[in-house]
C-alpha cells in the first residue's frame, strides 16, 4: 500500500492558476507514481468537471458556509479584515472535518492563511500523522511591503498569532528559497533544522525555447502576473516611456489580471507621451497559452516591490529562454543565480531598469548568452527531473521518522 500525502489548499489548478496551486499541481504529478495523493480545496464546479478522475489523482471539495456572508462582508471595509480572519478560520475547520474521509500518513498545508490551523489546534486526532508547513510567503513578512491604503484590502487579524502558533507546532517547514528560510528563521524565532529548502517545480517541456520566432523588427518587452502597485507595474510603465520616446521599435506586453486604477493611472501616463498605442494588456492568459507569450518576447520584466520568495513569471521565462530583468528582491536573485543567468535591478528604481533593459537592447551583453545559461539553470535546478528525487528522498524521510 502506498503512502498517503493529503496537500490542503483552498486554491486548486486548473481554476486558480497562481503559483500555490500550481506549485501543488506540478508536486501531485511529480510524486504520484510513488505515493497516494490526496488534494483538499473549495468546492469549485470548474475543478470538479476538469480534474475529478484525472490522472488517478484523488481530490475532495469542501463547502464554504455563509459564504453569501463573506462576499458582502468585503463591501465593508471597516469589517473587512475581521471577516477575512474568520473566513480563514471558518475553511481551516471544514478542512479538518473532511479530513474523516481519509488517513493520511503526511498532511500539507501552506503557511497562507494559516490553514492549518486547525489541525495543529487538535493535534491529538492525528498523532499517527507529520503535519508541513509549506510556506511561500506569510503575510507577517509580506504587509510590511504595502502601503497602507493597498494593506486595508488584504490584512487580516491575528494572522501573527496563527502563522507563529502553525510554525511553531508542525512538525517541519519548507520553503522555496534560501531567502525565505533566513526570513522565518529571524522573523519567528525558528530553528534552522526545522526548515528545509524545497525549490519550486518548473515544468520545463511546458516552458521550453520556441524552435522559430517571429522577427518583425520590433524589440518586445513583457511583464506576466498581477498589474498592480506592489508588482512595480508604475516603475516599468515610467521606464518604459523613457526609453520608448527614444527608441521608437520598443513595445510592451502585460498579460495578467489588472488593478483598475493603477491601469488607468499607467495608462494615462502613455496617453501623455503618445504612447498608448504600443502597450497591450491581455488580462488573463491560460496557462496553456503562457509560452507562446514568452517564446515571442526579448525580455521578461519582473519589477516587483513586494517580497517575493519565488518569481514564477522569470523561471517560467528563463525556462523559455528568455533574457530576465527582475527585481532584486526576497528569492528572485537565486532564481536568477544571483545574475548570472539573467539581470537584477534596484526595486523601484526607474534609472536601474532602464539600464537594464538597455543592456539588452543595444546589446552591450550577449543575449544569447543570458538565454542559455538561464534555460540551464532552469533545468539543472527547478525541473522535473532534478527535482522528483529531492521531493520523494524528502517525504521518505518524514515517514521514517514518524512518531
Amino acid at each position: 500500500m502506498k503512502n498517503t500525502l493529503s496537500i490542503f489548499c483552498r486554491w486548486s489548478y486548473p481554476k486558480s492558476q497562481g503559483g500555490i496551486p500550481m506549485h501543488n499541481y506540478h508536486l501531485m504529478n511529480l510524486l504520484n507514481d510513488n505515493m497516494e495523493i490526496n488534494s483538499i480545496s473549495i468546492h469549485d464546479q470548474y475543478n470538479i468537471d476538469n480534474l475529478i478522475n484525472k490522472k488517478g489523482l484523488q481530490y475532495f471539495f469542501i463547502k464554504l458556509p455563509f459564504k453569501s456572508m463573506f462576499d458582502l462582508s468585503f463591501r465593508f471595509k471597516v469589517l473587512d479584515n475581521w471577516f477575512r480572519s474568520y473566513k480563514d478560520w471558518i475553511i481551516s475547520k471544514q478542512m479538518f472535518k473532511a479530513n474523516y474521509n481519509f488517513s493520511s500518513n503526511i498532511m500539507e498545508f501552506m503557511d497562507i492563511h494559516s490553514e492549518g490551523y486547525y489541525f495543529l489546534k487538535n493535534r491529538n486526532y492525528f498523532k499517527n500523522s507529520k503535519i508541513i508547513i509549506r510556506s511561500h510567503t506569510p503575510w507577517t513578512l509580506l504587509r510590511k511591503y504595502y502601503q497602507a491604503k493597498d494593506k486595508k484590502n488584504v490584512d487580516s487579524k491575528w494572522s501573527y498569532n496563527r502563522e507563529y502558533f502553525c510554525f511553531k507546532k508542525c512538525d517541519i517547514i519548507t520553503t522555496p528559497s534560501k531567502n525565505l528560510k533566513l526570513n522565518l528563521i529571524n522573523i519567528f524565532n525558528l530553528n534552522e533544522k526545522k526548515i528545509v529548502v524545497l525549490p519550486n517545480i518548473i515544468d520545463t517541456d511546458h516552458f521550453k525555447p520556441l524552435k522559430i520566432r517571429k522577427n518583425d523588427g520590433r524589440f518586445k518587452m513583457l511583464h506576466v502576473g498581477r498589474f498592480n502597485r506592489g508588482k512595480g507595474v508604475i516603475t516599468m510603465i515610467k521606464a518604459f516611456i523613457k526609453l520608448a520616446i527614444k527608441y521608437d521599435n520598443i513595445f510592451l506586453v502585460n498579460v495578467g489580471k489588472t488593478d483598475k486604477n493603477i491601469l488607468l493611472e499607467c495608462k494615462t501616463l502613455l496617453k501623455k507621451n503618445n504612447l498608448d498605442q504600443r502597450v497591450s494588456f491581455e488580462n488573463f492568459i491560460d496557462y496553456q497559452d503562457l509560452p507562446k507569450y514568452y517564446g515571442h518576447t526579448d525580455v521578461v520584466i519582473v519589477p516587483s516591490e513586494l517580497y517575493e520568495s519565488f518569481s514564477y513569471t522569470a523561471a517560467q521565462g528563463m525556462s523559455c529562454g528568455r533574457v530576465v530583468i527582475a527585481s532584486d528582491i526576497g528569492g528572485i536573485p537565486e532564481t536568477l543565480n544571483y545574475g548570472k543567468a539573467g539581470l537584477l535591478f534596484k526595486p523601484g528604481n526607474v534609472r536601474s531598469l532602464i539600464d537594464n533593459i538597455k543592456k539588452v537592447y543595444l546589446k552591450n551583453i550577449n543575449p544569447k548568452e543570458f538565454e542559455y545559461a538561464a534555460r540551464n539553470f532552469i533545468l539543472d535546478n527547478f525541473s522535473f527531473k532534478v527535482l522528483k528525487t529531492k521531493y520523494l528522498n524528502f517525504y521518505k524521510g518524514q515517514l521514517k521518522s514518524k512518531k
